[in-house]
């Protein structure tokens, strides 16, 4: 009898203890899963795999994450290449959970790019569990921001190192956030400075300018032009040469060579307006050396003496071929 009441002091002092660790257990399992869910499963988990799918150039699965709306626009750097360069330069970035409400949450993405702090608003909604205990948050989707591209009398623009269409000039540009967005332009005639600006909101309309101007090419081209016109001019050994801007009058008698020289060449100004090349006019200097003999007294002399002269020109341009058309008005001028 006795035998029996101490088996069972012993069985139930056994099946307390197993519940006490199994208590303890479920205590320590309950708190491994709040730890892991708020650490690894919080609304900021899904705000950080969407920049991760940026650095990625992932723009299908960022899109997927975001859950946005796609406006019309170019979508040259939702993918790719152009999708990492807008992500290049973001560093430090710092997430924190604020306004928190039941199924709702704010992330709030502090941040540098391009070497300037800024920071990006998310929205979140806890969507359900994953795997029985952990919650599952994604971002509330928005629309897409774009950038504006302007580029007067261009078709084409480089953003983000990708070729983009512009028709009449202008192109709108759709991004994620946070993004750099850079636009400009280089070929054999146009040129245009790269210029940037930050996109930080996801409903954000940024604009970038751009303005042509000719290439390194273009104006030594267009100055070589004007100075073997000028120099042809020159040659000539007439006090008016032919279809050139100098000339000289005189009322006496010219018995020596006539030489000219050019003593100042024009700096050619080029300028891009509605859809082609413009030249300022054009101004300079040569100089006379000849001989005169006055009508009156019959002596000779020396002549030296200079000529400011001006000209307009205009500019045709076929495939990669400039070609300066000078307009030059005086004695038998042509043009």
């Amino acid at each position: 009898m006795g035998r029996a009441i101490d088996t069972d002091h012993r069985l139930r002092r056994a099946t307390l203890l197993w519940a006490l660790a199994l208590l303890a257990v479920l205590a320590i399992a309950g708190v491994v899963v709040t730890t892991v869910n708020a650490r690894g499963y919080g609304p900021e988990h899904a705000v950080r795999a969407y920049l991760d799918a940026l650095h990625d150039g992932d723009g299908s699965r960022a899109l997927g994450l975001l859950g946005a709306t796609v406006p019309a626009g170019d979508p040259t750097l939702l993918t790719g290449e152009p999708l990492k360069r807008s992500v290049a330069k973001l560093k430090d970035v710092d997430l924190t959970v604020s306004d928190r409400n039941g199924e709702d949450a704010t992330v709030t993405a502090h941040y540098t790019l391009d070497g300037r702090a800024g920071t990006t608003v998310f929205p979140v909604h806890r969507a359900g569990v994953t795997w029985l205990f952990f919650d599952r948050w994604e971002l509330a989707g928005t629309s897409l921001p774009h950038t504006t591209v302007t580029f007067p009398g261009q078709d084409r623009a480089r953003v983000n190192g990708a070729t983009v269409a512009a028709p009449k000039g202008r192109a709108t540009v759709l991004s994620f956030a946070p993004a750099t967005v850079t636009a400009g332009w280089s070929d054999k005639l146009v040129q245009a400075p790269e210029h940037s600006t930050t996109v930080s909101g996801l409903g954000d309309a940024r604009a970038v300018a751009l303005a042509a101007q000719p290439t390194p090419a273009v104006v030594s081209s267009v100055d070589d032009q004007v100075h073997r016109m000028l120099d042809a001019c020159a040659s000539q050994q007439v006090l008016a040469p032919a279809g050139c801007p100098f000339y000289h009058f005189s009322d006496n008698l010219i018995t020596g060579p006539v030489s000219w020289r050019i003593t100042r060449y024009p700096q050619p100004a080029l300028a891009y307006r509605d859809g082609a090349w413009t030249v300022q006019p054009l101004s300079g200097q040569a100089a006379l050396s000849t001989k005169e003999t006055d009508l009156y007294t019959g002596v000779e002399r020396q002549l030296h003496t200079t000529s400011d002269f001006s000209f307009t020109a205009t500019i045709e341009v076929d495939g990669d071929t400039v070609t300066v058309h000078p307009r030059v008005t005086g004695p038998d001028a042509t043009g």
